[in-house]
């Protein structure tokens, strides 16, 4: 066997067409990102056919399909498309710079910044929108599960076996992995609320929201200006004391006095 070191000469690999398909890409950009879509778009195909339960098809019947955007106005989802498509400019302006070895300028600098700027607002509108991020419950819930909810007036007896998980966004993986709608159900003197899962096969889940109670009432407060000031003003008035304390007036209401018993007084 003759060792790598001792052959001379260079090692060719050919693929047929190859420089046809470069020059086809070169030439048309956008129908080869148009093919590259589609076939980056066979993998979100379902791997497997959905599985009604016959509980859940009797369910269902009876249910009516909430609103997807409920909750959510268009000016954020306005504002969270401006802040898609900027970030995507970005990326190509930031990209065409990088080709051209300009990427470290004043110009690669603003792109890249305003490519940080636009990407975050859209990061955090996305997780807003669709996960509930920063929203209170139920809101929260409700944001994360849009699109397959359904409401039912009661979920008894479906959810007597049901086994509980830990959060919405939880609840919506295990739907999404079967692909299956998720019911819903508000109590409407408590305000509580139910989101049930009923799968053919795998057994029922469940999540839980319970309404927040009133928030407490903030304490009130003497600010340390507004002390002083009550100081100095007390002391122009020659009062002692924190603060002035307002002065109610007194009603005066008539004591009875017991009448005294004339003949067990002496005289001297």
């Amino acid at each position: 066997t003759i060792p790598n070191s001792s052959v001379a000469g260079r090692f060719w690999v050919e693929i047929p067409q190859f420089g046809s398909v470069m020059t086809w890409v070169r030439a048309d950009p956008l129908l080869f990102g148009a093919a590259c879509t589609a076939v980056g778009m066979l993998f979100l195909l379902p791997r497997r056919r959905r599985h009604v339960a016959p509980a859940l098809a009797a369910a269902l019947e009876a249910a009516s399909k909430e609103p997807g955007r409920e909750g959510r106005t268009t000016t954020e989802y306005g504002v969270l498309t401006v802040s898609a498509v900027a970030a995507l400019l970005c990326a190509a302006v930031l990209a065409r710079l990088a080709a051209s070895h300009n990427a470290l300028s004043i110009r690669g600098a603003v792109a890249a910044g305003a490519l940080v700027w636009s990407g975050g607002w859209a990061l955090l509108l996305v997780r807003r929108l669709y996960d509930g991020r920063g929203v209170e419950e139920p809101t929260r819930s409700t944001y994360a599960l849009s699109g397959r909810l359904y409401r039912v007036d009661s979920l008894r007896p479906l959810d007597t076996d049901a086994r509980p998980v830990g959060s919405a966004l939880e609840l919506r993986a295990l739907a999404e992995r079967a692909r299956l709608p998720v019911l819903h159900e508000v109590d409407p003197d408590t305000g509580r609320q139910e989101f049930l899962l009923v799968t053919d096969g795998d057994g029922s889940y469940r999540w839980d929201v319970v309404p927040p109670g009133p928030r407490p009432v903030p304490s009130l407060r003497v600010s340390r200006h507004r002390r002083r000031r009550y100081d100095r003003v007390l002391r122009d008035v020659g009062t002692s004391g924190p603060y002035p304390v307002p002065s109610l007036p007194v009603p005066s209401l008539p004591v009875p006095v017991p009448e005294l018993d004339r003949s067990s007084h002496h005289h001297v």
